[in-house]
């Protein structure tokens, strides 16, 4: 989506998923778990510091080698981005993102990416307020080969009338999906052009939907012409690579793109002096739980005097860090009125940039009184400062952060490229580190007062409609991945993968029972116990616990799905004697006191009230209720306002003692540990939970399929789900079916459904199918007066392939994408590594998988895709609508 950095792939196996967000393009296996959110700032890494140097043309190179995972992420940063679109042209930045997508002289149409797709790559780009990225993670032997894609498309873009006008129907509805029809973004958008009264920050990434739809064949060429030219580029090269080799395949690709013209220095209209409080008020009634956000315009890394941006990015840290933030103790745990509170800096912007507080009350508090005490706790620091006590955690836990991002190619390699695409180097990078060393209390007291001050702010609020204007809603496996199984002294089992590369620890576990076995009556309670796991455990309330975490240098998290609990943490290896201990603490005596206990329970019930009146979460509960009918997987996991009061901490208790124990236990852990240290560590972590669980039987069920469930509202946008039957992995046809989802829609960038839905005709930003364990979906959002014709050339596709399957070529195409994506998808960080061995151990396969799966993929036969999209797909899907009626029944 626009303007936001990518994220790095976390996985599980083709199985169940949650929702991937990315950039603006993605070629992946179908059903993947990822993590989201920006990296904070890498430490160079060891064994093999940045390397800088610029090709004749001017392309800035820059190679960051890693030899843990043979893999490499190759990005193409453009220093052009929405902020330098000339007046009326908002939009032309992100849009021509789009069309270098598209054919050139030298390549058709969809050739790049289904050369991405067959080596089990991944290919994405995103467009920001500064900048232009394009990027691929693919295996170490293909990056001469996206080098040459890359260089091709630099100048080489063949743009037609035809092709631009399909492309721009696709941001609109891009527009439509992702900002039109969410309150939330739409007030983001009017508090920009409100915080912001001169420069071009104000206007929206992904433009205005009057001058969007304006854009035309000239603007594009236009554009191109003057931006996409080596000069105007850097490039980043991290992974399992050379310098040396680096600097021959860039020379050898891009040195032949000749220099394009200078541009004039970036010099963008200057922002008047902020003298005002400004508000920006919403009202919709799709909002349940009111929520405010106040920001202030301040100096970016770029532009701040030297060591202003770095106390900027502490004072973030220390009003929003997590749990021990200030603005989180005060609001949500001291004086309970917070269901969230946040806070927000992104320091890495070409010209000054913004810095925001967030939060939305909890229970019957109310929205003045929690924006009061927030603006206190700002306030408090503008005027007495903070102490060398909490500065010091501050930089000790953005440290921490840097060190935990060398764990993953694609952060690193955005970290630099942003600050090189906004006028930074390399050394500003890497000196980071010590110049967050040397920031003092006074300079985070001098920029609390300078910039945060409340009358030359701008809020907005988010709040519900009141009840007379409501609305009626009727590589293939990384071989050199060494997996042992650890069996301690008690019998306890865990798969180690040692990674030395960084001194980190990742250890993962899930426990057998989620929230299906929350009893009847007190639904939520697996959510509610996952969210009370640090607070509080052994002698250490909770306040005590998160201190404790801090000073250990670990970050540890519990969460609750249908069918399993998982938890991980990961901590510094020279930490880990305190690290395992509090885990240890949090795994076999937590506290569950009545205050932290009432706290976490309102934050849900705040979430859960401000779903309420939110479409699509109303048509969510009753799509499951229609195809589950009464059975536990018919519950929302978070639970009711009326069932999670009634939980009580002996229930808790009862609950974790039935769902932890070892025989439902499984273990992974990465990283900078060895076996025997492994060996020890299980024992004093698991030994002393009880031997068997004590779990309620539920009973498999199958969807009902083949009704149209609604949920009506007028918006121009209409959101459609299909699901027909899934199959589960120990089913002889699971790999055919993989396949099947992978060319159906899985691929999505080459897959028949993005080819009919989008490619051809435009009806739709996003198109894509997945396989779950009981059945296989196809989603979708488009304009709302499209939605039948939509509907229809899904359910056309759909049939086509369940009467004729996929040919052959796209049979083998599927194969190579699947195999050679497995350990760019699966195996990129030593989290992403610990979560796939966890989901390994829980659907019983064993240590040779990862080996294996490749050959079970390959050994597929195009009969049995055949057979299988026969038995499948030819069912009566149900159908989920979320927007106006479609105006008749679809045939």
């Amino acid at each position: 989506m626009p303007g936001t950095q990518p994220i790095t792939p976390l996985s599980l196996p083709e199985l169940p998923s949650k929702p991937r967000t990315h950039g603006l393009r993605r070629t992946s296996v179908a059903s993947e778990l990822v993590g989201a959110g920006p990296a904070p700032i890498p430490v160079a890494w060891e064994d093999g510091k940045a390397r800088d140097f610029v090709l004749d043309n001017g392309m800035e190179v820059v190679v960051i080698p890693n030899h843990r995972a043979p893999i490499v992420t190759h990005m193409v940063w453009y220093k052009i981005g929405s902020a330098d679109e000339p007046p009326g042209k908002s939009g032309i930045a992100h849009f021509f993102e789009h069309l270098m997508f598209k054919a050139t002289t030298n390549h058709a149409g969809g050739e790049f990416d289904r050369a991405v797709f067959e080596i089990g790559g991944s290919n994405n780009a995103f467009t920001s307020s500064d900048y232009t990225a394009f990027y691929q993670t693919v295996a170490p032997s293909a990056l001469e080969l996206m080098m040459s894609f890359e260089a091709d498309r630099m100048r080489n873009l063949i743009l037609t009338d035809d092709v631009v006008k399909t492309e721009r129907d696709v941001v609109i509805e891009e527009r439509r999906s992702s900002t039109d029809t969410n309150p939330q973004d739409v007030l983001h958008e009017e508090i920009d052009a409100t915080l912001w009264q001169n420069h071009p920050y104000r206007i929206p990434i992904i433009g205005w939907m009057q001058e969007i739809e304006q854009l035309n064949r000239v603007d594009a060429t236009v554009f191109y012409e003057k931006y996409y030219w080596p000069n105007n580029s850097v490039l980043i090269v991290a992974g399992d690579v050379e310098p040396d080799t680096v600097r021959a395949l860039a020379e050898k690709t891009y040195g032949k793109v000749a220099r394009g013209p200078d541009l004039p220095p970036r010099i963008r209209p200057v922002e008047p002096e902020q003298n005002t409080r400004r508000t920006v008020t919403l009202s919709d009634a799709r909002v349940s739980v009111p929520s405010f956000s106040t920001q202030w315009v301040v100096p970016s890394y770029h532009t701040a005097k030297p060591g202003e941006a770095e106390a900027l990015d502490l004072l973030a840290e220390i009003l929003g860090g997590g749990n021990r933030g200030r603005l989180y103790q005060a609001l949500a745990v001291q004086q309970g009125i917070a269901s969230s509170a946040r806070v927000y800096f992104q320091g890495t912007m070409l010209d000054d940039t913004k810095f925001a507080i967030y939060g939305a009350p909890r229970g019957d508090a109310k929205l003045a009184d929690l924006e009061a005490a927030a603006a206190a706790e700002v306030a408090r620091i503008a005027e007495d400062g903070v102490s060398n006590e909490e500065l010091g955690k501050a930089k000790d836990h953005y440290l921490l952060n840097m060190i935990f991002a060398e764990d993953n190619l694609d952060w690193l390699a955005s970290i630099y490229g942003s600050t090189l695409a906004t006028g930074g180097t390399v050394k500003d990078v890497e000196e980071r580190p010590n110049r967050i060393r040397k920031v003092t209390p006074e300079q985070i007291k001098a920029v609390a007062a300078r910039y945060l001050a409340f009358d030359r702010s701008t809020t907005g609020y988010l709040l519900p409609k009141t009840e007379n204007q409501e609305m009626t809603l009727g590589a293939r496996p990384h071989a050199a991945m060494n997996i042992q199984e650890v069996k301690s002294e008690k019998g306890i089992i865990a798969w180690l993968v040692e990674d030395h590369t960084v001194e980190i620890v990742n250890i993962g576990f899930a426990f057998k029972g989620g929230t299906k076995q929350d009893p009847v009556g007190k639904e939520g309670m697996a959510k509610l116990m996952a969210g009370l796991f640090i607070e509080g455990a052994g002698h250490y309330d909770s306040g005590a616990f998160q201190v404790k975490l801090d000073h250990a240098g670990a970050e540890m998290s519990l969460d609750a799905q249908s069918d399993d609990i998982y938890g991980s943490m990961c901590m510094l290896s020279k930490k880990q004697d305190a690290a395992f201990g509090l885990l240890r603490l949090a795994l076999n005596a937590p506290r569950f006191e009545q205050g932290p206990i009432d706290r976490v329970r309102a934050e849900i019930v705040s979430r859960i009230v401000g779903s309420e009146r939110d479409p699509n979460a109303i048509a969510q509960r009753k799509w499951l209720r229609a195809i589950y009918g009464a059975h536990p997987c018919s519950r929302l996991g978070e639970g009711t306002k009326e069932s999670l009061p009634g939980i009580t901490p002996s229930d808790l208790r009862a609950f974790h003692q039935a769902i932890f124990a070892r025989d439902g236990l499984h273990i992974a852990v990465v990283g900078d540990i060895d076996a025997n240290t492994l060996r020890e560590r299980l024992d004093q972590l698991f030994g002393d939970l009880p031997e068997q669980q004590t779990l309620v039987p539920v009973y498999d069920v199958a969807p009902k399929l083949g009704q149209l469930v609604e949920e009506n509202y007028d918006l121009p946008q209409t959101s459609l789900t299909l699901a027909w039957p899934g199959v589960k992995p120990s089913a002889p046809d699971f790999y055919a079916a993989v396949l099947l989802n992978d060319i159906l829609g899985g691929s999505y960038l080459t897959s028949r459904l993005y080819e009919e839905v989008r490619q051809k005709r435009g009806l739709a930003y996003h198109v894509s199918s997945e396989l779950t364990l009981d059945s296989l979906l196809v989603t979708t959002e488009t304009r709302s007066d499209c939605a039948a014709q939509t509907l229809s050339i899904v359910r056309d596709v759909v049939k086509q392939m369940a009467q004729q399957g996929p040919t052959g070529a796209e049979l083998k195409a599927s194969k190579k994408h699947l195999i050679g994506a497995y350990a760019i998808d699966q195996l990129g960080s030593t989290r992403s590594i610990a979560d796939r061995l966890l989901d390994l151990q829980i659907h019983k396969a064993d240590v040779d998988y990862n080996q294996r799966r490749a050959r079970s993929i390959g050994r597929v036969t195009l009969k049995q895709v055949k057979a299988a999209a026969k038995k499948l797909l030819s069912a009566e899907p149900a159908i989920l609508v979320v927007g106006p009626p479609l105006g008749g029944k679809d045939e």
